[in-house]
C-alpha cells in the first residue's frame, strides 16, 4: 500500500474480497488475451495476402466477370463474382482459406451457411496450402439443395494461378448449365479426375525428390570430409618423404644458404613463425593466446586457411588437429592416427565430445594445449 499514490490507495481501501479476486483473475488472463490478439493480427496479415493474390488472378478473367471484395462484410464470404451474358446474370460466393493444416469441417459448414442465407448461383471455396477435412481430391464439385435451388459448389486446393482462374470459369459454367444443357458434363468430370490424379502424383514425386536431395547432400558432405582427410594424409606422407630425402642429401653435400620458406623450415624453427593475422582475425580474441601456444608445439606440418571449414590443420606423428572458428568458441577436431591408451583423468579438464567416427571435438583452451603436447608424439 505504501508504494501506491494517494488516490490509488484510497480506491484500494474500498475493494472487497470479491473485487480483489476479479482483479487477480483479470491480471492472470491478460497474457493469454495478448497472445490471442497477436495470433489474430498474424492471421489477418496472411488472409490479406491471400485476398490480394486472388484479386490479381481475377484481373485475367474475361470482361463479363465482375469481382467484389466482401471480406469486411459479415456472412458474405471474401468475394462475390458476378457473371453476365446476354441478359443472364450468375453470382458466385468465394471464400479464401490460407490454413497450413487441414481445413476443419466447421469452416466448410460456415461457408455453406453463408450460401444458404444469400442469393447465389454457385460457390467456390479455395485453399492455397491444405486440403479440406473429409475431401481427399484437390478439385471436388458437389451440389447442394439450397433455398435458391440446386447450387454447385467447387472445393479447390491449389495455389496455381492458371488452375484457379479455370476453376472460376468452370463453376460459373456449372451454374449456367441448368439453363443451357449443351455443356459436356461427362468430359468436364473426366478432366477433373485427370487433374486430381496428376496433382496427387506430382505431390508424391515432389516428396520423393526432396528425400533424394537430402540423401545426396548428406553423401556429398561425407565424401568431402573423407576427401579432406585423405588429402591431409597424402600431404603428411609427402612431407615426411621430402624430409627423409633432404636429410640423406645433407649428409653428402653442404647446400648454399637460401631464404627460408614455409615448406622447408625446420620444425624447431617453424614453432617461432608468427601466426598469420588473417587466421587470428577469424577467431575470438580470447582464444588467440591458446591458439598461438598450440602452434608452437612440435608439429610436423601446419597449414593455415585450408578452406571455409578449417582455419588451420596441424599434423604430428600420431594425430591431425583441425581447427574451426565459431562465433562462441574455437573448436579442435583431433583424429588420432595410432591407437593410444589415455587415462580417463586426462579428459577431466577438457570440454569435448566424441563423434561417430571416433574423432574428438574439443574446445580450445590451455588444458587442451597441455593434453595435445603430452600425446602428440608418443
Amino acid at each position: 500500500m505504501d508504494k501506491l499514490d494517494v488516490y490509488t490507495r484510497k480506491w484500494a481501501t474500498t475493494l472487497t474480497e470479491d473485487d480483489i479476486a476479479h482483479l487477480l483473475q483479470a491480471v492472470y488472463k491478460l497474457p493469454g488475451l495478448l497472445e490471442t490478439l497477436k495470433i489474430s493480427e498474424r492471421s489477418a496479415v496472411i488472409g490479406k495476402t491471400g485476398e490480394d493474390k486472388f484479386t490479381n488472378i481475377c484481373r485475367n478473367l474475361p470482361v463479363n466477370y465482375k469481382i467484389q471484395n466482401t471480406s469486411k462484410q459479415g456472412k458474405r464470404g471474401d468475394f462475390i463474382i458476378t457473371y453476365s451474358y446476354m441478359g443472364m446474370v450468375k453470382r458466385c460466393l468465394v471464400d479464401i482459406k490460407t490454413y497450413t493444416s487441414t481445413i476443419p469441417k466447421k469452416e466448410v459448414d460456415k461457408f455453406l451457411e453463408d450460401l444458404t442465407f444469400g442469393s447465389y448461383d454457385a460457390g467456390l471455396i479455395l485453399s492455397y496450402n491444405s486440403k479440406f477435412a473429409g475431401i481427399s481430391d484437390y478439385i471436388y464439385i458437389e451440389e447442394q439443395c439450397l433455398p435458391s435451388g440446386k447450387t454447385p459448389i467447387l472445393y479447390l486446393n491449389s495455389d496455381d494461378d492458371l488452375l484457379i482462374a479455370q476453376a472460376i470459369e468452370l463453376i460459373i459454367s456449372k451454374a449456367v448449365v441448368y439453363n443451357n444443357k449443351h455443356l459436356n458434363i461427362e468430359r468436364i468430370e473426366s478432366l477433373i479426375e485427370h487433374i486430381n490424379n496428376s496433382l496427387s502424383s506430382s505431390a508424391d514425386v515432389r516428396r520423393l525428390l526432396s528425400e533424394m536431395q537430402t540423401s545426396v547432400a548428406k553423401s556429398i558432405q561425407r565424401c568431402q570430409e573423407s576427401l579432406t582427410m585423405h588429402e591431409t594424409h597424402i600431404k603428411k606422407a609427402v612431407r615426411e618423404m621430402s624430409s627423409c630425402v633432404t636429410k640423406t642429401m645433407l649428409q653428402q653435400i653442404t647446400p648454399p644458404p637460401i631464404e627460408a620458406r614455409s615448406d622447408n623450415i625446420n620444425p624447431d624453427i617453424k614453432a617461432t613463425v608468427a601466426v598469420p593475422d588473417t587466421v587470428l582475425q577469424k577467431m575470438r580474441v580470447q582464444d588467440h593466446e591458446a591458439f598461438i601456444e598450440l602452434t608452437k608445439l612440435q608439429w610436423d606440418d601446419i597449414e593455415y586457411n585450408v578452406d571455409n571449414k578449417y582455419i588451420a590443420v596441424l599434423i604430428s606423428k600420431n594425430m591431425i588437429a583441425n581447427v574451426s572458428s565459431l562465433k562462441t568458441k574455437t573448436s579442435v577436431c583431433i583424429d588420432f592416427q595410432e591407437e593410444l591408451k589415455i587415462p580417463e583423468e586426462d579428459f577431466e579438464l577438457l570440454i569435448y565430445k566424441v563423434t561417430k567416427d571416433n574423432s574428438f571435438i574439443c574446445q580450445l583452451n590451455a588444458h587442451l594445449v597441455e593434453f595435445i603436447k603430452k600425446y602428440m608424439s608418443l
